[in-house]
């Protein structure tokens, strides 16, 4: 069983993992 402390930081890291792809969606449709 995973230590709860892990649940937040995954929650986090897809969060960043979401930001980023968000960013990198917009970059590429003004650069288009």
């Amino acid at each position: 069983k995973a230590p709860a402390v892990e649940v937040p930081d995954l929650q986090s890291h897809a969060a960043n993992e979401g930001s980023q792809s968000l960013s990198l969606a917009k970059k590429t449709w003004n650069d288009s």
